[in-house]
């Protein structure tokens, strides 16, 4: 058995799942997401006035969505009675909160027993919203606890959930990643695994940041973390150039040796059209100094009618170099910015954060963005200057679909 995503669990039918968390980490929204699988939820409220939850139910799916609102503040003997007719009636009930309940009740036990009991014996799901995180009365009968906070990834506190509990399924390590759009929860599930060269169409691109703006920095540096997959890299460098070139610059694209640069150029066709090709540059796997002042000898050659412009390139065929004769890469790096500069050629350069070159990158870069694959939840992330974070999504939809969402 697969583990699940958090939305799943809480549409599971005959469920009781506790949504913990406090003030503002989205419970509500999430809890109101869930009604796109049933139809029909009966609102149990000790604090929300009904306007607030229909506008925000009306914003949260395009599904057409019975709702039974019930104010119980004040009618706390009616309570657990409305909980079982809307339990038997198959409905989605949430009671907004747990917390407000039990304190309600004296003998809380036979009260969860009660609650737990119908949720099995009815046709309805049960969530429960529980406002903070600590071990509560309600979590031992619950079929699921989720718990709702942030998690912190390069000094961004990043919305989450984390699945403590799915009773009968494994639960995985990493919390789910998650930012709201529009009103509306987006959870972040594991990215499309794929292979540079089977891709058969690129139908949407939506590139992490604004680009034109990230080169109001001139020498960007983007740390990719190791879990990215290579083939990733090569596919990002091309959606930059392409971008670039759209907007009327001059771009020189670095190939790695074994890259095929016809399919290459077949995917900037297919992204802009044939006269928004860059110039390639082969570069090969460096080893030596000596190899390395030949490329910049070749460099130089491809810069000689240059005036500006901007150089898109890796460090995959350079930490080699990098790893064995360090000051003379540093020395390297040197003369290679000096050159670019002479011809005012911003760069872009890809590297893993974990390589030596990094490290001497470093030093050349006016601005460092993080590309982390977060339990398979690719994130972008601005670290210097400290911006913002999104999350990039890549699926395949009858075509390639990269999109990107800015996590708040």
């Amino acid at each position: 058995m697969k583990e699940r995503s958090p939305l799943k669990i809480a549409a599971t039918k005959g469920y009781v799942t506790l949504i913990k968390g406090h003030p503002g980490t989205g419970k509500t929204l999430f809890s109101l997401s869930a009604s796109a699988y049933f139809g029909k939820i009966k609102y149990i409220s000790y604090s929300e006035p009904e306007s607030y939850i229909k506008e925000k139910l009306k914003n949260t799916t395009n599904k057409k969505v019975e709702l039974k609102f019930l104010n119980v503040i004040g009618n706390s003997e009616i309570v657990i009675s409305e909980i079982l007719d809307g339990l038997k009636s198959g409905y989605l009930v949430i009671i907004d909160s747990i917390n407000a309940l039990l304190e309600n009740f004296k003998e809380k036990r036979p009260i969860e027993q009660i609650l737990y009991g119908s949720s099995k014996t009815k046709n309805g799901t049960l969530l429960m919203i529980y406002e903070g995180e600590s071990e509560s009365e309600a979590d031992y009968i619950s079929d699921a606890i989720l718990n709702f906070g942030y998690t912190e990834i390069k000094g961004r506190k990043i919305r989450s959930i984390k699945v403590i509990k799915d009773r009968n399924f494994p639960v995985r390590e990493a919390p789910f990643l998650f930012t709201i759009v529009n009103n509306k929860i987006k959870i972040f599930n594991t990215s499309l695994k794929f292979k540079l060269d089977s891709l058969s169409a690129i139908k949407r691109v939506d590139m992490p940041e604004s680009p034109y703006k990230m080169l109001e920095e001139s020498d960007v540096l983007v740390k990719v973390s190791k879990e990215v997959h290579n083939e990733l890299i090569k596919l990002m460098k091309v959606f930059f150039a392409t971008f670039y070139k759209k907007k009327g610059m001059k771009v020189l694209l670095e190939l790695a040796e074994e890259e095929n640069e016809d399919f290459v150029k077949n995917i900037i066709v297919n992204l802009a059209g044939e006269n928004f090709i860059p110039i390639f540059i082969k570069k090969p796997y460096l080893k030596s100094y000596e190899e390395a002042k030949d490329y910049l000898t070749q460099l130089e050659k491809y810069l000689a009618d240059q005036d500006s412009g901007i150089l898109i390139s890796d460090t995959l065929s350079e930490e080699g170099f990098a790893s064995s004769e360090a000051s003379l890469y540093s020395k390297f790096l040197q003369e290679k910015n000096w050159i670019l500069k002479k011809h005012l050629i911003r760069k872009l350069t890809f590297t893993y954060e974990n390589y030596v070159s990094t490290t001497f990158q470093e030093k050349y870069s006016d601005a460092i963005k993080s590309f982390i694959d977060f339990y398979g939840t690719l994130v972008w992330i601005s670290e210097k200057p400290l911006g913002n974070a999104y999350a990039i999504e890549v699926k395949n939809a009858g075509g390639f679909i990269l999109k990107n969402y800015k996590l708040v």
